[in-house]
């Protein structure tokens, strides 16, 4: 009797370390595979760079696709899309082009692959310009090789969708490096000078307009104070600044 009892127990432990394990499978395989948990935790210890662009497309996706959806169904078209990050995201061109009707497509946090991922909604706006900035929160993490890459690949992507809009890549503008997010980019003004002069020879090499931004905010390779609250984002009045830079673009008639 006591040989069956123990034997009994034996199994019932087995089979509670079997389903333990099973369970622990099941978890790691959620945590791993099925969420972008682990790949968070290995990022913060410094060993890996997370890029959140492949989930964040496929979570907004179907939001992406109801926006477009509701841009196609204007009855009048946009004459201008500004398409970009958090920088184009504050602007506000409509209030100071009231005559142009004006589509801002900027999202927050946005690097290049962001913008590829979502520039199918571009075509939604049919516009018959498209003002780009981006690059900017790609700029710490990669090399310049990496960046001349992936910027090609999103001006290639949105001149495809967009075959009969004419396309102004903008320059990535200054970073005050003494502020808040601009300390981020302490040893990268070169960088973002270099990153300038790829975007300036993908223009002239894919029949787009340049427009140097970087050179008008600029003093001694800083953003000034004045014109930004954290190093990088602008106030609603330096955006006056870039207004008068691309308004003879904005206002001359295109064939």
């Amino acid at each position: 009797m006591f040989y069956k009892s123990k034997k009994i127990r034996t199994t019932i432990l087995l089979i509670s370390v079997a389903f333990n394990i099973l369970f622990f499978v099941s978890l790691l395989y959620i945590t791993c595979v099925k969420t972008d948990m682990f790949e968070r935790l290995i990022a913060k210890t410094g060993l890996i760079s997370y890029d959140s662009s492949e989930s964040r497309h496929q979570i907004e996706f179907r939001c992406l696709e109801g926006w477009a959806n509701s841009l196609g169904k204007q009855l009048k078209p946009f004459d201008i899309v500004f398409y970009g990050n958090s920088i184009t995201f504050e602007s506000d061109f409509q209030s100071l082009f009231p005559n142009l009707k004006i589509c801002n497509l900027g999202c927050n946090r946005d690097g290049l692959d962001d913008l590829v991922h979502r520039s199918f909604i571009i075509r939604s706006a049919k516009p018959s310009k498209i003002f780009i900035l981006g690059g900017i929160n790609n700029i710490i993490d990669i090399s310049l090789e990496e960046f001349e890459a992936k910027y090609t690949i999103m001006v290639d992507t949105i001149i495809k969708q967009n075959p009969s809009s004419h396309i102004y890549l903008q320059s990535l503008l200054p970073v005050n490096i003494e502020m808040g997010i601009g300390s981020r980019y302490l040893g990268c003004q070169e960088k973002i000078k270099k990153a300038n002069k790829i975007i300036k020879t993908i223009s002239h090499t894919r029949d787009c307009h340049f427009v140097d931004l970087y050179s008008i905010y600029q003093v001694n390779d800083l953003l000034p104070r004045k014109y930004t609250r954290d190093g990088l984002h602008l106030y609603p009045q330096a955006y006056e600044i870039w207004a008068q830079a691309i308004s003879p673009y904005l206002l001359e008639e295109t064939m």
